[in-house]
């Protein structure tokens, strides 16, 4: 590999050689060894495209301090990411084409001190504060990050002066999904509860609309019902993002037969289902963020050529990426298969953000290399099988999916959206119920960076309510059938009717205290009123000793004569 490369000493000059044709060679500079052996086995280098470094001091650099694009480079065309033929591509259509410097190595010792600052007990106190901040405030985090977002493409994560972090979507993805695994550990009530709460969401209107309208507590115990048909391994994959993985596990076998025989059967025959797609491997692993910010780095370039016939550069990538999947044939004068229009347009620029805010906390966390903890995925409803063929095609389907999926195939193909079928629904309220529950539960919406799906859930559910009651009552004959549905009602009945038991007896004992209260009450009345009789009696008694002793003075003076002897004195 070394034979493509320039190697420069990360202490010696970074001047550039010169080729054969007397260009400057501006290549890579290694940065330094991590593992060599020297048995004759292997040789293993860590390299780095100083454009990595660079991005990791933005601010310590200035425009001056620019040097050629990689696109003067003599790079072999095996480094080319995309694994596409470069040498008539400009640098904007290569994915690694930015502006790079080789001049100091004090930078080296600038970028070291940075990580030696970094506070990592302050950051995870932070996560930590996150994790309990409550719906409304997460809902106020989400809107701000959005909108830092859409001022920069990419918002960075840093220290501020006072230690707090940025907050942008990647955390508050986090807080959300450890907040549902979390309740779902507890129990089916408690999921459904957290996943209601959570803020900042498409379909938000469609719970406040039920919380104001009083039914919030009669919808939740139509979506606990709801939850109990879906598997449990199901459902606890679904929660914690590892769904992929755990189908490919073939200790999980309970759970991968029943998925299995959800995808069987006449792909035309009726039926209603809620599926979920997954941006894996085939054995249900992430890219990385690193593999996923060169994909948005392309879809940069593809969809800034949209509406502009000129941008010829723009177009050559497009073209590829319009014509991988299926038999479309790409358009010029500045069309895009995935891009329909100026909404279209805006929409996938603010995934983009969103996605990019979102890695940039797995960056700071040193995730940077590693398979995304939750996968990107979206979520939908489906009458039949055929519609999972529509959107493997790219036909009817999610745009924005369906554009990260043609990219990611033109590297190969690794990673694609994979499908699975959660759970066949047998009420037609499903449709709607189990779309929007199955969106929070997944975080497949694209509002933190989680998911593809960028619309409000449980919309274009029209087709459950035109299904004949004789295939509602197939799919509830065939869940009876399974051997865990019975078993989880039976828990949940017994865990309500223990809840309501509870509550029974607390208002059991409010009603005896009131009446307890009433009575103390009536007696204070009474003891007041008597008070006041008394009060009343006291004065009047007063009054008759006033009187008494007017009265009884002359009596006194009278005998006191007639003791005396000296009665002709009294006068009367």
């Amino acid at each position: 590999m070394e034979k493509y490369l320039m190697i420069f000493d990360p202490k010696g000059s970074k001047e550039a050689s010169i080729d054969d044709a007397g260009n400057p060679v501006y290549q890579i500079w290694k940065i330094h060894d991590k593992w060599n052996r020297e048995d004759g086995l292997s040789s293993l280098y860590e390299v780095q495209f100083w454009e990595e470094i660079k991005e990791r001091l933005e601010a310590t650099f200035s425009p001056a301090e620019s040097r050629p694009p990689i696109s003067e480079t003599q790079l072999s065309t095996s480094f080319y990411p995309m694994g596409n033929d470069t040498e008539d591509q400009s640098a904007e259509e290569q994915v690694v084409g930015f502006e790079y410097d080789l001049d100091g190595s004090e930078y080296d010792d600038e970028y070291k001190e940075i990580l030696n600052k970094f506070d990592r007990v302050t950051f995870q106190a932070t996560i930590d504060s996150i994790h309990k901040k409550s719906g409304e405030e997460l809902e106020a985090m989400t809107e701000q990050a959005i909108a830092k977002l859409r001022q920069e493409e990419n918002s960075p994560m840093a220290d501020a002066n006072d230690g707090e972090h940025v907050e942008n979507p990647g955390m508050i993805l986090d807080a959300y999904s450890n907040r549902l695994v979390e309740a779902h550990s507890i129990g089916l009530k408690e999921l459904v509860d957290a996943a209601l709460d959570l803020k900042g969401l498409p379909c938000d209107k469609w719970v406040n609309k039920r919380r104001e309208d009083g039914n919030l507590d009669v919808m939740k115990l139509e979506l606990l019902f709801m939850s109990s048909c879906i598997h449990p391994d199901v459902l606890k994959h679904l929660v914690r993002g590892d769904l992929p993985k755990a189908y490919s596990d073939p200790s999980i076998t309970s759970m991968r037969v029943h998925m299995i025989s959800m995808m069987e059967g006449n792909k035309r025959e009726k039926r209603i289902f809620i599926y979920i797609h997954y941006l894996v491997n085939a054995i249900g692993v992430s890219p990385s963020p690193s593999q996923l910010e060169n994909v948005l780095k392309t879809a940069d370039i593809y969809i800034r050529g949209f509406g502009k016939p000129n941008d010829q550069a723009s177009y050559r990538i497009s073209k590829k990426i319009d014509e991988m999947i299926g038999n479309h044939k790409a358009e010029p004068d500045g069309k895009r298969r995935y891009i329909k229009g100026d909404t279209q347009y805006k929409v996938i620029n603010e995934w983009i953000s969103l996605v990019r805010g979102r890695i940039e906390f797995d960056k700071l966390n040193n995730r940077w290399n590693e398979p995304l903890t939750r996968p990107i995925s979206e979520v939908g409803f489906a009458s039949s099988l055929q519609r999972l063929d529509q959107h493997r095609k790219h036909v009817s389907s999610n745009y924005i999916m369906n554009l990260i999926e043609a990219i990611f195939a033109l590297e190969g193909g690794v990673y694609r959206n994979r499908q699975y079928i959660v759970f066949n629904c047998i009420e037609p309220c499903h449709g709607t119920f189990g779309e929007i529950l199955c969106s929070r539960y997944a975080q497949a919406y694209s509002t933190h960076g989680g998911g593809f799906s960028h619309f409000v859930a449980g919309v274009s559910v029209a087709n459950s309510y035109k299904h004949e009651e004789q295939n509602w009552s197939l799919a509830k004959e065939d869940l009876l059938k399974t051997n865990w549905f019975k078993p989880i009602i039976k828990e949940e009945t017994m865990k309500l009717r223990e809840e309501i038991s509870m509550i029974s007896r607390l208002y059991t004992s409010a009603q005896d205290q009131d009446e307890e209260l009433e009575e103390m009450i009536e007696t204070m009345e009474s003891l007041d009123c008597l008070k006041e009789e008394l009060s009343v009696s006291d004065e009047r008694l007063e009054e008759m000793a006033d009187e008494y002793t007017n009265l009884m003075d002359p009596m006194l003076e009278f005998l006191a004569l007639v003791e005396s002897g000296d009665l002709d004195d009294w006068v009367v």
